[in-house]
């Protein structure tokens, strides 16, 4: 017996491919290398779109992740060093 549901590709908006069944918490927190509190945290801080909840479980898209990763390299890629000086207490 599964502990969850299995939901078919074409119930994803916009996805039709065989790879794109909905993840479980579990399976973001893998992907993502953090924990489910981390993850919970980041919801409540609107810093990551909440699971779709069917039945007892919630779920994400596999593009909610790519979403989430490519905002933080964006972040990173735009980031610049502080001036020299600036920022420091004296």
């Amino acid at each position: 017996m599964t502990d969850h549901i299995s939901l078919p590709a074409s119930s994803i908006p916009g996805r039709a491919d065989a790879g794109s069944a909905p993840l479980r918490k579990s399976e973001v927190c893998a992907e993502l290398g953090i924990s489910e509190r981390t993850l919970n945290n980041l919801v409540t801080r609107k810093e990551f779109p909440p699971g779709v909840r069917i039945g007892k479980w919630a779920y994400w898209t596999r593009k909610a992740l790519d979403n989430y990763r490519a905002r933080a390299f964006t972040m990173q890629e735009n980031w610049t060093p502080m001036t020299p000086g600036r920022g420091r207490l004296r």
